[in-house]
């Protein structure tokens, strides 16, 4: 069975306007054909992502259309283009609720985003955010600790001796919304 051409355009569409994620309806999931359903969204899906236009989405991302942005928001738009501009293998977001996450995905980099979380619920909420993939660590309360927390648990990711990462935080530790910090860290040996 082959979807419509409104029912892949509709998962198209979903796909350019920026979602995060596409899901079967009721009806279609409970039919016949739902794995084949899947497969076939994951195909539209992986096609529109190829052919998205990252550099108009890039251009919009930076020429907000309000004259004040929250620190939040500007700080997710600041790690995409410092980590661009440094050539940064991974954009790292230690977060609490998974906020300063959502927002830098919203952005569409072409580089991954991990973020990095002690909350397990911060975790399974992250899992459906676009270009996110969220590790658990323990809990931090110092700047030094976080950073230490965050490169080892990234190096199984591929990164060698030398690599840049941009991370975001909130300082102090512990608070949500408190994201204001942006590094560029270089991964050491």
């Amino acid at each position: 069975p082959r979807p419509t051409r409104a029912e892949a355009s509709d998962v198209a569409n979903a796909i350019l306007d920026g979602t995060d994620a596409v899901m079967l309806s009721n009806e279609t999931a409970s039919g016949r054909f739902p794995v084949e359903a899947v497969m076939m969204m994951q195909q539209i899906g992986t096609m529109t992502e190829r052919a998205f236009p990252y550099d108009v989405w890039r251009s919009r991302r930076r020429h907000p259309t309000t004259a004040h942005i929250a620190v939040t928001s500007a700080i997710s738009a600041a790690s995409c283009d410092v980590a661009e501009e440094v050539g940064a293998k991974l954009i790292v977001s230690a977060t609490l609720s998974g906020h300063t996450a959502q927002q830098i995905a919203r952005h569409r980099p072409q580089i991954p985003i991990m973020a990095v979380s002690s909350s397990p619920k911060t975790q399974r909420r992250l899992a459906l955010v676009w270009g996110v993939t969220c590790v658990l660590v323990s809990e931090f309360s110092r700047t030094d600790e976080m950073l230490a927390k965050t490169v080892d648990v990234i190096r199984p990711f591929g990164l060698q001796s030398g690599d840049k990462i941009v991370i975001t935080a909130g300082i102090p530790f512990g608070a949500s919304g408190q994201t204001n910090l942006i590094q560029v860290h270089e991964v050491k040996p």
